[in-house]
């Protein structure tokens, strides 16, 4: 399964890979590697709120599953 990150902060990144990289059949993508650059107005409520946004918003985009 492949699931973006979707992030351009380099330390979530870096903790997202560590954490899933033990995940048997997961391939990572980040927004660099597809050379991607969305801005998505972060304007929820909440941290998961504004996650839960973004992931959707840049999951339209690239036609991937996201995690932000």
């Amino acid at each position: 399964m492949r699931i973006l990150i979707a992030t351009m902060n380099e330390g979530k990144r870096r903790e997202y890979q560590r954490l899933l990289a033990q995940v048997p059949g997961l391939e990572l993508e980040t927004m660099a590697s597809l050379s991607m650059a969305v801005e998505v107005d972060e304007d929820r409520d909440t941290f998961a709120g504004n996650a839960r946004k973004k992931a959707t918003e840049i999951a339209a985009v690239a036609g991937v599953a996201c995690l932000a």
